[in-house]
């Protein structure tokens, strides 16, 4: 009976060891993909699933967004780090309220995001974006502080002017730039006018 019980326990431990390392591979298999501080896709990961999706035709059209935090780097030295980091981690959240769950969110580093919109038009990206900017001129309140950190958004439009990750991303950062010349939130879209001007 002894040597059952025994048997039994050790079954019990081996069962469980096994579930410990399953939870830990998948904890490492989720951090590999996984923004660290905002739990959206990083960087090397969203690249991975746009040049997966462009290269499969099934989106019909689409955009890839630019999204850069206004004066960041003020509010890094008017309020620290730590807010900073909240600062971002707010922004993310909100991005994912307003955005569908087949887009791919990412967070690039820094204040930086990037989005890819499956299957939309150019009238429905214009209102989406507009909708975004009004949200983002919203002050976050932190601890005793009511924080702004408005987006400026650069944005291109796929297949019009182009179906290649590296191409769409140059383009959609040139329209981010023009941008934030623009000023406090707002969005540009590429267009060939603008490469001409950047080179």
């Amino acid at each position: 009976k002894m040597a059952q019980q025994s048997y039994q326990y050790l079954q019990e431990r081996d069962a469980e060891q096994k579930k410990k390392i399953a939870e830990q591979t998948q904890e490492l298999k989720r951090l590999s993909y996984e923004d660290s501080l905002t739990g959206l896709y990083n960087r090397s990961k969203a690249i991975n699933e746009i040049n997966q999706i462009l290269l499969s035709n099934e989106m019909t059209c689409g955009a890839l967004l630019m999204l850069d935090m206004n004066d960041f780097k003020e509010i890094n030295d008017n309020y620290g780090h730590a807010i900073g980091d909240k600062i971002i981690t707010k922004t993310a959240k909100r991005l994912k309220e307003m955005f569908r769950n087949d887009d791919i969110l990412c967070r690039l580093g820094g204040d930086e995001f990037m989005i890819l919109c499956r299957n939309i038009d150019e009238i429905s990206i214009r209102m989406k974006l507009e909708d975004v900017t009004r949200q983002m001129k919203i002050p976050y309140l932190i601890e005793e502080y009511q924080i702004m950190a408005p987006l400026s958004i650069g944005f291109v439009m796929i297949p019009l002017y182009g179906t290649t990750f590296n191409n769409l991303y140059k383009k959609a950062d040139i329209a981010l730039y023009k941008a934030k010349q623009d000023g406090l939130a707002s969005y540009r879209m590429y267009h060939d006018d603008m490469n001409k001007k950047a080179l």
